[in-house]
């Protein structure tokens, strides 16, 4: 698994770095300009949740079972992001367990402090 984490990185730089260069993405003009290379280390950590977003969805079962669920990546995200309004999350298993089985008992709700 490792290795093929690795070979999937190799194969995306050489992309990575024609897409900029091409001018089809201008990391300054998302990212502004900062200092010390702020936009890069932007652009990679991007990349690098892009990558591991992209192994979750090939090898988590659970994960492939809430997206079927919801039956578009665009309701599956939304449940997601309401998820972590409304709970203290611990992992990621009880995400998608809420997702499959349409409740969220498991899940601590997020209380919040207003003295």
């Amino acid at each position: 698994m490792i290795g093929f984490i690795i070979f999937a990185a190799l194969l995306s730089i050489p992309t990575i770095i024609d897409v900029h260069h091409a001018g089809i993405a201008d990391l300054e003009h998302n990212y502004g300009h900062g200092k010390q290379h702020l936009a890069s280390n932007l652009a990679c950590l991007t990349f690098t949740a892009f990558l591991i977003n992209q192994i979750e969805q090939l090898s988590c079962k659970l994960f492939q079972e809430a997206l079927k669920i919801k039956k578009s990546k665009k309701a599956f995200w939304h449940a997601i992001r309401g998820l972590f309004d409304w709970f203290c999350i611990d992992n990621w298993t009880d995400v998608f367990t809420a997702i499959i089985e349409g409740r969220s008992v498991s899940l601590k709700l997020l209380t919040v402090d207003t003295t």
